[in-house]
C-alpha cells in the first residue's frame, strides 16, 4: 500500500516559499504562494491612512489654537507688555521687533571690487572661453 503525504502546515507569521525552476534550470524560491499579494500594492502617491490622520490632527489642532489665541489675544498683549517692562529680554525684543518692525541689514550686491556686475550671455561665455587666434596658430 502507497503512503499518503501529508500536506504541509501552515505556520502563522512564516511564508510559504515554493520552489521553482526558471527557463535555463535553475532553482529559486519567492516569498508569495498563491493568494498572498505583495507589499506596496497601494495606489502610486497616495498617502497611507496613518498619515493622513496626523495630518488632519494638526489641521485641527492648529485651528482650535489660532481660536484660543485670538480669544484670549487682549490678555496675552497685556502678559508680553508685563514681562517686558519687568526687564525680559526675549519679551521686550519681541514687543520692539512687533511694533517698530525688524531692523534691516543692509545688503550690497556688486562686481569684483565694488564694480558693477557682469551679465554673460551663454553665447557670451562660449565665445570667451574659444582659444584666440594667437593660440590657434
Amino acid at each position: 500500500m502507497a503512503e499518503e503525504k501529508q500536506p504541509e502546515k501552515h505556520i502563522p507569521g512564516q511564508i510559504n516559499r515554493k520552489l521553482l525552476i526558471r527557463k535555463d534550470g535553475t532553482p529559486y524560491t519567492t516569498g508569495f504562494t498563491k493568494g498572498h499579494k505583495p507589499m506596496g500594492n497601494s495606489i502610486k502617491g497616495a498617502k497611507l491612512k496613518r498619515t493622513r490622520d496626523q495630518e488632519f490632527a494638526l489641521k485641527e489642532f492648529e485651528k482650535y489654537t489660532k481660536k484660543r489665541v485670538y480669544k484670549e489675544r487682549k490678555d496675552l498683549l497685556d502678559a508680553l507688555l508685563k514681562a517686558a517692562k519687568g526687564g525680559n529680554v526675549p519679551a521686550l525684543k519681541e514687543t520692539f521687533d512687533r511694533v517698530m518692525g525688524k531692523a534691516v541689514s543692509p545688503v550690497e550686491v556688486s562686481g569684483k571690487d565694488g564694480a558693477p556686475i557682469e551679465i554673460m550671455s551663454f553665447r557670451d561665455f562660449k565665445n570667451k572661453n574659444e582659444p584666440t587666434e594667437e593660440v590657434k596658430k
